[in-house]
């Protein structure tokens, strides 16, 4: 076994290793119950799952050719070989797509977020909008009564 044919299977059996492991977190993810049970959280998460499931099955996809690729020569007899070039562009290619789609992984988390942090303010908003309401609704005599840290008493 030559070094290329050594460090192309240590290559390709890290990159499996990953491809398994965040297979089976994404696994033990979707089983788990959601923690805010929301709608929008859910049709998240589904997206999700189905983006984080191709990443694993591009990683796996890339692994066998890696391995592959580590293996086919180079050349047959004088000329480049087409099948070599042709796995080695296909890796490059599917590295390319895993970076595109962590990308959008990142993005649909930063987008979630967003919707979720203006939810909580116009949540926020509302209560102070009850609050003052329920004040100016109390009677006042004009004087306000506060506690020894300046909080108003009722």
């Amino acid at each position: 076994m030559s070094a290329t044919e050594l460090y192309g299977l240590l290559l390709a059996v890290g990159v499996l290793a990953v491809a398994l492991a965040l297979g089976g977190w994404h696994w033990a993810d979707l089983r788990r119950p959601s923690a805010s049970g929301s709608d929008d959280e859910a049709a998240h998460r589904a997206s999700q799952t189905t983006l984080r499931w191709a990443m694993s099955g591009v990683m796996a996809l890339l692994a066998a050719l890696i391995f592959v690729g580590s293996r086919t020569g180079h050349r047959v007899g004088d000329r480049p070989n087409p099948v070599f070039i042709g796995v080695w562009l296909a890796v490059s290619a599917l590295v390319v797509l895993l970076l595109i789609l962590a990308a959008v992984d990142w993005l649909a988390i930063r987008r979630l977020a967003r919707r979720q942090r203006s939810e909580i303010v116009r949540e926020g908003m509302e209560l102070l909008k009850q609050e003052l309401r329920a004040r100016a609704a109390r009677p006042s005599n004009g004087r306000v009564d506060r506690d020894l840290n300046g909080h108003d008493v009722e």
